[in-house]
């Protein structure tokens, strides 16, 4: 009766009681209003009760089973896959709600509801596009999150994107990358009208002009075959790294699109063909860490490859290369073949390391088991701010109110990202001041033009591990192509190419 009384209130007769005959509700948000979170709008035009989506968790537990008991918490979404590789960049982004709510916001603590996308057959049949649209959808139009962190691809933060274009719902994802998502919404953003479509890692213009650098002055190659996978990511960097690497036309550079596992093994043949003839580089391009691996586990079989370099970009870097141990890719390592690109991670500068230590004590995995843990924890944290500013200077919370304070964030006084200076940040929101904020991922200089932000880009290897894997990833240099460099000067190591046996000291 409660539930029928509220819902007068409001000016909707609807009621799942059936106390009252209903006037039909409009939709989810007029349920939400009257009921509470999670509250729905039936085809029969009653209300219902909320229903707990087995897609979704949350911290503080119980925010999915009875949404409308956490209605004083400030709400984010999370979309990534349960488990595997993207573990950590959902630990990143748990972390920074657990360290906000040692303060909170004038007494009022946040939520965050994680939700999976991947492919479950048993659980509802939906592909890993389908759920990130099925999902996107229940955060916003079931749950009313105005801000979200994640996907971690770009074809999937493109689908998120779209789905949550009508509900004015921010969405800053950790590691999607595709040059291609930049004009999605809009070109011109303004702090009138600012994107709702946020990246704390930098886009793949400069990581392919990166991988082109680190292949044409420190690996010496002269031809280059691109295995990547269909997509904004795949295609966008594929296409970045071509133009780079074949500018002059004295290098030649092959593109092996796939879009199916029997797509990948037809591009691994072709390029075996091409290996035959004298190739120096295979870029393996995927999202999905499932296919390096199987690509080199097949390439290690094939003699064709025996003088082949292998390089990979931000989305192979991933301990499940190292998982488990003795297959046949570990032949790539122990010869010391394979070289990567990573959005560059400040590691040993004091907002990375107080990040890690504290994520260290929070969660079993390692942060640099990805190379986007970091950013992940960022992402999470400027929706954090955004919600701050919105609360203090704008009339409601909403996507747009969030994304306005993100435009806050990149000029004025100085703030590590983190609870210490959580205090701080609020202070100057409430007297309407703007902060620039030194991430864990690195500084996040948003270009007000673009609303994204630039780094170098880190070159990798892979070495003899001390710790529980039989390998880990080393920084061996970075790149820093940007319009304004000065982090790294891309100087090789020194140390011969990959592939050279030549120890002569000359």
């Amino acid at each position: 009766m409660r539930a029928c009384i509220a819902v007068l209130a409001a000016g909707l007769m609807g009621c799942t009681a059936n106390v009252l005959q209903p006037d039909p509700c409009v939709d989810n948000s007029s349920c939400r209003a009257a009921f509470g979170r999670g509250w729905t709008c039936a085809v029969d035009g009653r209300c219902e009760e909320p229903v707990p989506e087995p897609r979704c968790t949350s911290v503080p537990e119980g925010i999915v089973q009875d949404p409308a008991a956490f209605e004083d918490r400030f709400l984010l979404g999370m979309i990534f896959p349960p488990g595997g590789v993207f573990q950590p960049m959902i630990h990143g982004g748990r972390l920074a709600v657990l360290n906000v709510n040692d303060h909170g916001l004038d007494g009022r603590l946040f939520g965050i509801v994680e939700c999976s996308n991947d492919a479950n057959v048993g659980l509802d049949g939906l592909d890993e596009n389908a759920a990130t649209a099925y999902v996107a959808n229940y955060l916003a139009d079931v749950l009313g999150v105005h801000a979200v962190v994640g996907p971690a691809t770009s074809t999937r933060t493109e689908i998120a994107f779209d789905t949550l274009s009508p509900f004015d719902v921010v969405l800053a994802s950790p590691s999607a990358t595709s040059p291609g998502l930049t004009p999605l919404d809009g070109t011109t953003p303004s702090d009138a009208e600012p994107g709702l479509l946020w990246r704390t890692a930098p886009p793949d213009d400069l990581q392919g002009r990166a991988i082109a650098a680190e292949m044409i002055q420190n690996l010496e190659a002269e031809s280059a075959a691109v295995v990547h996978q269909t997509g904004a990511y795949g295609a966008g960097l594929a296409a970045v790294f071509v133009e780079q690497f074949t500018e002059g036309g004295t290098r030649t550079a092959t593109q092996h699109p796939f879009t199916s596992t029997a797509d990948l093994a037809t591009a691994l043949t072709e390029v075996s063909v091409a290996a035959a003839a004298g190739l120096d580089q295979v870029l393996i391009i995927s999202s999905n860490p499932a296919d390096v691996i199987s690509f080199l586990d097949v390439a290690a079989t094939d003699s064709n490859y025996d003088d082949v370099g292998i390089f990979l970009p931000d989305g192979g870097r991933t301990a499940e290369l190292f998982r488990p141990t003795g297959q046949p890719r570990e032949i790539f390592f122990q010869q010391d073949r394979i070289r990567g690109t990573v959005p560059k991670t400040p590691v040993g500068r004091q907002v990375y390391e107080t990040f890690a230590a504290n994520y260290n004590l929070v969660f079993p995995d390692n942060p640099d088991d990805f190379g986007f843990t970091a950013h992940a924890y960022d992402a999470a944290w400027i929706l954090l701010y955004g919600t701050a500013w919105a609360y203090y200077q704008e009339e409601a919370i909403t996507g747009t109110a969030i994304a306005r304070g993100l435009r806050r964030l990149s000029a004025g006084q100085e703030v590590r990202v983190g609870p210490a200076e959580w205090n701080l940040v609020k202070g100057q929101f409430e007297a309407g001041q703007s902060v620039n904020i030194d991430g864990a991922s690195g500084a996040l200089d948003f270009d007000p033009g673009t609303e994204e932000t630039a780094a170098p880009v880190d070159v990798w290897r892979i070495v003899p591990s001390v710790g529980d894997d039989p390998w880990e990833f080393e920084n061996t240099h970075c790149w820093d192509l940007s319009d304004d460099p000065g982090e790294c000067d891309g100087e090789p190591p020194e140390e011969d190419p990959p592939g050279d046996d030549d120890d002569s000291a000359d």
